[in-house]
């Protein structure tokens, strides 16, 4: 999955049209600690099509091809990076409704979830959701099936075992005046089956693990409550928005088990702008289902980033991250450069 942060998000589903697009993407990503550090170097293509088949069913694929040259030296644990990958990032199929004035979508297939929050938001797999949506507030509920995987790093010795998750949220946007709006949405998310692969790879990220790589098991479990707030001011050529997501999870202790990000973005015709900063405490979240950007648990720092979109459809975006952890000061950083052309 590409980096979680608002901005260098890919277009989003078009859903209720008939659309397709290709993005060609050349990009360079970097991390690196006292450990060691990690580079990669990539094409990507990713093509992205939503199709009408009536007036009730509808579906959307989202598919990318990647090759990577990699640069590991010293980097933690076993973990291996494909030079050559294949994702299906999403697969579904939408059943649509209205009944009460109220609209409803019935899910099924590879998702994302809607928490939009750091809890669920790097999270994909097969899965059944439910959304109903009256004017603009909107309730959703899923069932998903996780594989244990990592974004950038694959494990080729441990144990690989999927897990589950139960995602619901409640979203809602207000127009406050012509140029004020508001949004927000409280969510809740429950990971069962969390197998040897999920916590040895999470442990060595932050999360409190017992066992070695075959028979490692999370201390707490993860019951996440987490919620998100934005302001946008929108005037005739650019707009700001603030924003905060918070959240904790109410299966670990209390001196660990919280986690923000409070931040704003600022937008014109053809450049963005992300800066914020971020706190996640111990067991708040499960590491290796952080942003692939941040990767870890026990850390506070700041993310800055940028976007440039040119006549042709051609886009630059750059991400820096530079952090820290919490017991112990070591500092990190990760940075990512995306130059990608749209037909």
């Amino acid at each position: 999955m590409q980096s979680e942060l608002i901005l260098t998000k890919l277009p989003s589903e078009m859903l209720n049209s008939d659309r397709g697009e290709t993005t060609f993407a050349l990009e360079s990503f970097s991390r690196g600690n006292t450990q060691g550090n990690f580079q990669s170097y990539a094409g990507k293509i990713r093509h992205l099509q939503s199709k009408n088949i009536d007036e009730n069913f509808s579906g959307v694929i989202d598919l990318s091809l990647s090759f990577a040259s990699i640069n590991t030296v010293k980097y933690i644990a076993r973990e291996e990076e494909s030079s050559f990958t294949f994702n299906l990032e999403k697969f579904y199929l939408d059943y649509s409704d209205s009944l009460f004035n109220m609209n409803q979508t019935l899910r099924l297939g590879i998702q994302g979830t809607q928490t939009k929050t750091l809890a669920g938001s790097s999270v994909i797999g097969p899965a059944v959701s439910l959304f109903l949506k009256k004017y603009d507030h909107t309730i959703s509920s899923g069932i998903f099936s996780i594989p244990a995987f990592r974004k950038f790093y694959i494990s080729s010795q441990a144990q690989t075992k999927t897990s589950q998750l139960w995602s619901s949220s409640y979203q809602f946007e207000s127009k406050l005046s012509e140029t004020l709006s508001v949004e927000g949405a409280l969510a809740y998310d429950y990971f069962t089956n969390l197998g040897p692969t999920n916590s040895f790879q999470s442990g060595l990220r932050g999360n409190s693990t017992i066992g070695n790589e075959i028979t490692s098991e999370f201390l707490y479990d993860y019951s996440i409550v987490s919620t998100r707030a934005s302001l946008t001011y929108q005037s005739k050529n650019w707009s700001l928005s603030p924003y905060l997501m918070a959240g904790e999870n109410q299966g670990a202790y209390s001196f660990e088990n919280k986690f923000y990000q409070v931040g704003l973005i600022a937008n014109t015709e053809k450049l963005s702008g992300e800066f914020s900063f971020i706190n996640i405490q111990k067991n708040s979240l499960i590491a290796i289902y952080t942003p692939s950007y941040i990767d870890a648990t026990d850390i506070n720092g700041q993310i800055i980033a940028a976007a440039y979109s040119f006549e042709n459809k051609m886009k630059l975006t750059a991400q820096l991250g530079n952090f820290s952890r919490l017991d112990n000061a070591e500092s990190f950083q990760s940075s990512t450069l995306n130059l990608s052309l749209g037909i």
